[in-house]
């Protein structure tokens, strides 16, 4: 097995070496061997999970839920159905642009002819825009909700600091409570999680979500079919939306 220095594995991966460094000092990526001098080096396994760290920061996941997934014990089927669900997305992106560019050129070459073109035709284009990124929708729905709350309770956190009276902050922590409860109701009953193991698709108990470890992609959740507890891939609940 090939051994690589801090500088040179950085190169092959296509990052800096305080990069390098930074995962190292955050024990994310820690070097395989430490010579006598101290100095650090790095295997082919050290190299492909830099290379996954750096894929999943791109597809927007923290170092924190990196840190977290890497510590799971079926890590590698986590971190591949998550590859797996983005590859999805980007071949839906793919065939509906096809789609549409073919529409598009039809569309143009019988312009002078419009009333023969298909009506069908022409409202898929429509059909296919909203329709088309569903669970990133749940999630964005989900931010709008939740940022508000958020401010507020900053707001009345300060207040209680600058005036000494609490009864608002303990009263917008109840709402707050209320509020969680009813985004996590939403977010329940469009989504659905794949297991890393078995990579059977299923619905969460709603208790065991609510207070599940999580990422931006995945909740520690325990698969109804084999059993095991792991970090399970979010995907669009399309059975309770048909």
């Amino acid at each position: 097995m090939s051994k690589y220095t801090t500088g040179e594995i950085a190169k092959l991966a296509g990052v800096t070496v305080r990069t390098v460094q930074f995962y190292d000092s955050k024990n994310i990526l820690s070097p395989s061997e430490l010579t006598e001098g101290g100095r650090r080096l790095y295997n082919d396994d050290d190299l492909t999970k830099l290379r996954s760290i750096i894929l999943l920061k791109e597809l927007g996941i923290s170092l924190k839920d990196i840190a977290g997934i890497f510590e799971d014990e079926s890590s590698k089927d986590v971190i591949s159905l998550i590859l797996g669900e983005q590859e999805k997305f980007l071949r839906k992106d793919m065939e509906d642009i096809k789609r549409r560019l073919e529409l598009i050129a039809s569309l143009k070459k019988e312009l002078k002819n419009i009333n023969d073109f298909s009506a069908d035709e022409l409202s898929g284009i429509a059909d296919d825009m909203h329709s088309k990124q569903k669970l990133r929708k749940v999630r964005r729905n989900i931010l709008l909700f939740a940022l508000p709350l958020e401010f507020v309770e900053i707001g009345c956190a300060v207040y209680w600091f600058k005036t000494g009276t609490w009864w608002p902050f303990a009263a917008w922590f109840v709402v707050q409570i209320l509020a969680a409860t009813f985004i996590m109701g939403y977010y329940h009953r469009n989504v659905s999680f794949i297991c890393p193991k078995c990579n059977h698709v299923f619905v969460s108990n709603f208790r065991e979500m609510f207070w599940a470890g999580h990422t931006m992609t995945t909740r520690k959740l325990t698969c109804p079919e084999c059993g095991v507890k792991s970090y399970c891939v979010e995907v669009y609940n399309e059975e309770d939306h048909k």
